[in-house]
């Protein structure tokens, strides 16, 4: 084995995997074409770089992760067949992977935009990959178009899984020391924060991709990775069917959940959103091709896909325990050289405990007998005696979606109140993208719910509906800078409070 004059490998590895030539470079190492000699078939081999090999923690991560994702057998997940080390000083790891015929969904939408059955079709392959992965223990963490090839006969296949990039550009790549976090463009909040990653991070990446699929852009642009990161943690993107007037509104309503800043209101796993993201019930199924977006605005109806029997209920934190979104965590952009330093804010001040129940929220009608609850009947976890007399209600499930107009209707039919957070939309025409409490929540009928309504930047947000109280304003933070060096807090504001 030997070495070329960039230092890469050259020649045969192992015996067995003769290199061809470079096909691509990644943040983590080189890709080569080439044939395993032993089996008479073509690969791809990825080899570490030369400045990573002599990093321990880089180096034994790659291994590590290697072997884990080599146990990955599923028809969207690019196969690992092997891994070794290449004979080079310092010795440089390398993954032997199957070959995959096509092109990049990155090298799609540079072309042009897809169909949206297509779109459609290539998202929810991503998402049976990440189920079948999620439910291995397998996190992505680096979920975008650069990484999903789709093959000459239209099969999805995601790459790199459980080995995000370390360092890329200031454009691409988002870290501190020696950490893997993921792309900018497309990271969740809790990445940029420097919070713990799980497998929702991974939805929402794909909802960032589902996002660009169907409008051309990414759902949050900025000058540098710095403002596209803030975004990412304080802002909400423009409801995609402002920009494509034919994403039918189940599609809408899925995608803005799986955008949800917090990530307990996103979907519990990859297959339920990707069962949301199927035609409604008695809607004409559609081949790949075979309408336009505009028409297919008139097939589907303007229904919310319904959510899974048995989703459990996210319950709002206690009285006693001020929930705090600690962001303590450094975003640091190397390449950039810019940090966002995110101060402790106060969330959910004050918010009453609601009971989970374990029932699942049907997303009927607003009338309907599930979303009523009389007192003491509700379930188990019943409420005090001194809370016997009240009424229970549950927060209509399938708000996410809806016009503002009739997210109200819904709520003040069921006995409860509305306010807005800040920075919502106060035309009766902006969509619901989150409520707090979330969707099937127990609540006592009074209740203000607070809605984030998408629409023009800027508009305050204010109490909306008889004598709920405003919402506190957050504090005043600075917006980030285009340039320079220096840190930004970037404190979450906090939404109204839940008055009984």
């Amino acid at each position: 084995m030997q070495a070329t004059a960039s230092g890469g490998p050259a020649g045969l590895i192992s015996d067995r995997y003769a290199l061809h030539e470079v096909v691509g470079r990644g943040a983590m190492g080189e890709v080569w074409a080439g044939e395993d000699l032993l089996l008479g078939r073509t690969v791809a081999v990825k080899v570490m770089h030369e400045w990573l090999a002599s990093d321990r923690t880089a180096h034994a991560r790659f291994k590590r992760e290697a072997r884990s994702v080599a146990s990955l057998n599923h028809p969207c997940i690019a196969a690992v067949y092997d891994t070794g080390e290449v004979p080079l000083t310092p010795s440089r790891p390398y993954l032997v992977m199957e070959y995959v015929d096509g092109q990049t969904l990155a090298d799609h939408l540079c072309q042009s935009p897809p169909p949206l059955s297509e779109a459609l079709a290539w998202t929810c392959g991503i998402l049976e990959a990440l189920d079948y992965a999620h439910a291995a223990g397998i996190v992505h963490r680096d979920i975008k178009p650069a990484n999903v090839m789709i093959t000459r006969n239209r099969q999805v296949k995601v790459m790199d899984f459980g080995i995000a990039q370390v360092v890329g550009g200031a454009e691409t790549a988002i870290t501190g020391a020696s950490t893997i976090l993921g792309t900018v463009a497309y990271m969740s909040p809790e990445q940029a924060l420097g919070q713990t990653v799980g497998t929702r991070s991974d939805l929402y990446s794909a909802g960032c991709v589902l996002y660009e699929l169907l409008t051309g852009r990414q759902p949050y642009a900025g000058e540098t990775a710095l403002a596209v990161a803030y975004h990412h943690v304080h802002e909400h993107p423009a409801p995609p069917s402002r920009l494509n007037p034919g994403v039918p509104p189940h599609v809408e309503a899925a995608l803005l959940r799986a955008l949800a800043k917090d990530p307990d209101d996103r979907f519990p796993s990859a297959s339920d959103m990707r069962e949301a993201l199927l035609p409604p019930r008695g809607a004409r199924t559609l081949d790949p091709g075979e309408v336009t977006t505009a028409t297919l605005r008139h097939d589907l109806p303007p229904t919310i896909a319904e959510e899974a029997a048995g989703d459990p209920v996210t319950a709002p934190a206690p009285p006693a325990r001020r929930r705090t979104r600690a962001v303590a965590s450094a975003v640091a952009l190397l390449a950039a050289g810019v940090a966002v330093m995110a101060a402790t804010a106060s969330h959910d001040p004050g918010a009453p405990e609601t009971q989970p129940t374990g029932i699942a929220t049907p997303s009927g009608g607003a009338d309907s007998s599930s979303d009523r609850i009389p007192g003491g009947q509700a379930s188990p976890s019943a409420p005090s005696s001194t809370d016997s007399r009240k009424v229970w209600v549950r927060v209509p499930s399938d708000l996410v979606g809806n016009s503002l107009a009739d997210a109200r209707a819904r709520l003040a039919r069921l006995g409860l109140r509305t306010t807005l957070t800040p920075g919502s939309m106060t035309g009766a025409d902006g969509t619901v993208i989150a409520t707090r409490p979330t969707g099937g929540a127990k609540v006592a009928v009074g209740t203000a719910v607070a809605l984030t309504v998408s629409g023009a930047s800027g508009a305050a947000g204010a109490a909306t509906d008889g004598d709920a109280e405003p919402s506190s304003s957050a504090s005043a933070t600075a917006s980030p800078s285009d340039s320079g060096t220096g840190s930004v807090g970037v404190p979450p504001p906090p939404p109204p409070p839940i008055l009984p």
